[in-house]
């Protein structure tokens, strides 16, 4: 598992990336966004939390142009069943 922290650019085209430019502002940081990178029978997974609840998606279809920092968590510490649990159940706040 690892924890992907997120830098979204300002598009003008993507009206969502100026709610990321807000986030930047405001926490005072260069990330705003961060998701969990999973592999489960060999498949990557993203595991996130949007404007649609916490859902599960193929990396494939997550990459945008974006830049991404990872931290790997070590396999001490990983708890898939904790991450799935909160899948379609859990709005956004």
């Amino acid at each position: 598992m690892k924890i992907l922290l997120v830098h979204t650019p300002y598009e003008v085209k993507r009206p969502l990336t100026l709610v990321a430019l807000g986030i930047r502002k405001v926490c005072k940081t260069h990330w705003n966004h961060c998701a969990l990178l999973i592999e489960l029978l060999g498949i990557k997974l993203i595991i996130e939390s949007d404007i649609q609840g916490v859902r599960v998606l193929p990396f494939k279809n997550w990459v945008k142009r974006q830049q991404v920092l990872v931290y790997d968590v070590p396999k001490t510490k990983r708890d898939y069943s904790k991450a799935f649990d909160k899948c379609g159940k859990v709005g956004y706040p």
